[in-house]
């Protein structure tokens, strides 16, 4: 809702790159200073043991990770 919000020109907002990167490309946002931070935080892809045993399980796993890599590869060729 904080994307949305400054897209419709409600005001500021801090936001992750790869969660703004259309509407910053697309020109809806502006980055007003050429400051970025690094974050500490981490998402984890937790299931129960032996749950990637299973195809529509380990299919899903892969697709996260395969989305995660390109998002991060688009992240390095803005920079």
């Amino acid at each position: 809702m904080l994307i949305q919000a400054a897209v419709a020109g409600r005001g500021v907002a801090l936001g992750r790159s790869s969660l703004i990167r259309d509407e910053l490309a697309d020109g809806r946002l502006v980055a007003p200073f050429d400051v970025s931070l690094a974050s500490d935080m981490a998402y984890y892809l937790v299931h129960p043991p032996g749950a990637a045993e299973n195809p529509k399980v380990r299919a899903f796993c892969d697709f996260l990770k395969e989305e995660v890599a390109r998002d991060a590869e688009q992240s390095r060729a803005q920079q």
